[in-house]
């Protein structure tokens, strides 16, 4: 997994994340005089930054290994969720299913949820509040009030939140509570409380707010969005097929079992919530199939998907998806006979395992800002100026000590450039 986690190069997004740690690190818990996107991730991704660079300096490795733990969360966490109410060996079936979806990566899904930040925290923080408020109740206040703190935690850091969280909790009122209404409180809660934050951060001298968010896009472009999700979707869940039949696409075939699986579970689950099953498990499974749709369509409203990068928009529903598959495959499955499962089972398996070999033996590509940070030391010239994709990357590839402050071409010459940068 690691090995996975280091092919993606990094770029200066990735190492800008590193300098907001090493601000926060050094007690700019507001990262006053940064000015940032609306997907901050100030309380998700940068503590974590911040603590790795007290422990470990100004490393390249950093970029690499805080993505990696982050995901390990998600992996234990989604395992516990996925056999959570579900006893015996059915729980443990499904919660194989899961790790096999989330942990056998094939070569996009390990690129995209092991870089950062990439909103993969975000999917992390609304897991965790989804099954703390299944946990919460009368007698288990507490349940909800981690909830509504997991909740703001994230919509406070990333706006993707309000969409995959307290919009699929809202909508989501159950009878298996004695008072249903508790839920959408909670989420409203947290809805209020993130924006008092946002103002409060603000009213200190806080981080600035730049560039605003590109809307939302019209009918006309919904069809034209079609082509490049069932792209993304399907090189999330599996691989990109090649023209020419292969051994490795007939295996990124066999990856998109997992997608149909999620698909059966994701329709099951909403069904049941229509039916309004009386217990908690369905709600906690509606949760997630809302909360992966609601994930497909922000991926056709927002301006931010437009090309093959877009692929990381899908990252929250995809672990949703992974663990509500985990959820009900021993249900989808029980009608199959076992001497047709066990040895689909095993090939479906293996196809997934010779994928993630695959992946763990890929050569690490070498980001080209790390040779140009050897030759720019040897030569003594550490402090200068660059695009702001050369900038950030180029500083953390020296370990900090080659210093490139971003610029851009404005209208009187070279300007400097704020964005995602210090003031």
């Amino acid at each position: 997994m690691r090995h996975a986690a280091w092919l993606w190069p990094g770029q200066s997004d990735s190492a800008a994340v590193v300098f907001l740690g090493q601000d926060m690190s050094q007690g700019n818990w507001a990262l006053s005089g940064w000015l940032l996107p609306v997907d901050t991730y100030w309380l998700t991704d940068v503590p974590l930054y911040a603590a790795a660079v007290a422990a470990r300096g100004i490393v390249p490795g950093l970029i690499h290994d805080v993505p990696l733990l982050i995901y390990l969360g998600v992996i234990v966490s989604a395992i516990l969720i996925a056999r959570a109410g579900r006893p015996g060996i059915g729980g443990w079936a499904g919660a194989a299913v899961t790790f096999i979806l989330l942990g056998l990566l094939g070569p996009s899904a390990a690129v995209t949820l092991l870089h950062g930040p990439a909103h993969i925290s975000t999917a992390l923080a609304c897991l965790l509040a989804f099954a703390a408020l299944r946990w919460a109740g009368a007698r288990r206040p507490a349940g909800y009030v981690l909830a509504g703190l997991l909740l703001t935690i994230a919509l406070v850091s990333d706006p993707m939140a309000r969409v995959v969280g307290p919009a699929a909790i809202t909508a989501v009122r159950h009878r298996a509570w004695s008072r249903p209404a508790a839920q959408a409180a909670t989420a409203v809660a947290a809805l209020v409380a993130s924006q008092a934050i946002r103002v409060g951060v603000q009213t200190v001298g806080g981080y600035t707010i730049g560039g605003g968010a590109p809307g939302l896009v019209g009918p006309g472009e919904w069809l034209r969005k079609l082509p490049l999700f069932l792209s993304s979707l399907t090189n999330i869940f599996s691989g990109e097929l090649g023209s020419a039949p292969s051994l490795r696409d007939l295996l990124a075939a066999g990856h998109l079992a997992g997608l149909l699986l999620v698909v059966l579970a994701m329709a099951i689950a909403l069904w049941r919530l229509i039916e309004g099953a009386p217990d908690r498990e369905a709600w906690l499974d509606g949760l997630l199939a809302l909360g992966a749709g609601a994930t497909i369509v922000a991926f056709f409203l927002s301006g931010y998907a437009q090309d093959a990068t877009a692929i990381r928009y899908l990252s929250p529903g995809f672990i949703f998806g992974a663990v509500l598959a985990g959820r009900l495959a021993p249900r989808l499955l029980a009608p199959v006979p076992r001497r047709v499962l066990a040895p689909v089972a095993v090939v479906l398996f293996g196809a997934y395992l010779i994928t993630f070999a695959d992946v763990a033996r890929s050569p690490l590509p070498v980001n080209p800002a790390m040779p140009l940070a050897g030759w720019l030391l040897d030569r003594g010239l550490v402090n200068g100026y660059g695009a702001y994709w050369d900038a950030h990357i180029v500083t953390l590839m020296s370990s900090d000590r080659v210093h490139v402050l971003p610029v851009l071409n404005g209208a009187s010459g070279l300007e400097p450039s704020h964005w995602n940068s210090t003031l």
